[in-house]
């Protein structure tokens, strides 16, 4: 990297690597040489309003009342800092529109084989590597469906499905590790080359920092 590329990345051993997370820049790279910056943060703005879409879907489905519907859509619409990024091509927009599909999917799918949940399979694979915050929905997913399957009794515990979504599981974090180690160098991604993974203050301010 060289000139003010360089800056944005950081010096790990003398090897430049990206400081934060690069999936949703990629997805919008294509795009830079044709259209203007304004333009292209429409297509971050149709990412959050995707996830908008499809959180709204989610809580029909679930036929609760109207002040619930309400309280849990709002925050995402309309409060800071959720409607201001919305313009930015930050991860977290991406992130949060493949929560809501993965969400809405296991939740509202009332089919009982595993490729009716392939939509929140596959989005909550893809978490992860948008931004390390994905990874809790990895697991939350994952597990999710371990145990409605393994609560079958009738006409028996699908053991064939709940062995393929644990390798499909696998084989995506092994793909993510692999996949941090090659772009950041180091197999928990870009959040070790800005600051320690192991500090504590990093993790908290990762997951729990309204900032972050």
């Amino acid at each position: 990297a060289k000139g003010s590329v360089a800056y944005s990345l950081a010096d790990i051993q003398g090897t430049k690597i990206p400081s934060h997370p690069i999936l949703f820049s990629l997805l919008l790279a294509p795009f830079a040489t044709s259209f203007p910056l304004q333009e292209i943060r429409l297509l971050a703005l149709l990412s959050g309003l995707i996830g908008l879409w499809f959180l709204a879907r989610l809580l029909l489905s679930l036929k609760i009342s109207f002040l619930a519907t309400v309280a849990c859509f709002a925050p995402a619409a309309f409060f800071l800092p959720a409607l201001p990024y919305y313009f930015l091509a930050l991860p977290e927009i991406l992130l949060f529109a493949l929560v809501c599909i993965s969400f809405w999917n296991v939740l509202s799918t009332t089919g009982d084989k595993l490729s009716h949940f392939y939509p929140g399979i596959i989005c909550s694979c893809l978490a992860p590597f948008v931004h390390l915050r994905g990874l809790p929905l990895s697991v939350a997913i994952a597990a999710y469906l371990i145990v409605k399957f393994g609560a079958r009794r009738s006409p028996a515990i699908p053991w064939s499905s709940m062995l393929a979504n644990v390798a499909i599981y696998c084989a995506a974090g092994a793909a993510f590790l692999a996949y941090n180690q090659a772009v950041y160098g180091h197999v928990f991604g870009s959040v070790t080359t800005a600051r320690p993974f192991y500090n504590m203050d990093s993790l908290s301010a990762i997951f729990f920092n309204w900032r972050h």
